[in-house]
């Protein structure tokens, strides 16, 4: 990972296991490299504050794929 530029955790919603996550992936990678977690949910400033790059730290959400996903109207 320590040449890495972009670094994304998918862990379930639980706000602690995404924290040590962040800590974790935090020590591992480059230090310009980005830290984005997959989240519906979770507040990204403070996963983001779990690091020495705060600045650098992004929220994502990756969505159902259209044809596994009942639509609404």
């Amino acid at each position: 990972l320590a040449g890495s530029d972009f670094a994304v955790e998918a862990a379930t919603e639980s706000i602690e296991l995404k924290k040590r996550l962040f800590r974790e992936l935090d020590a591992a990678i480059g230090d310009g490299a980005v830290l984005a977690t997959n989240t519906s949910s979770t507040t990204i400033p403070l996963l983001a504050a779990q690091t020495k790059r705060p600045d650098r730290g992004v929220g994502i959400h990756f969505r159902t794929p259209a044809p596994l996903t009942k639509p609404v109207e």
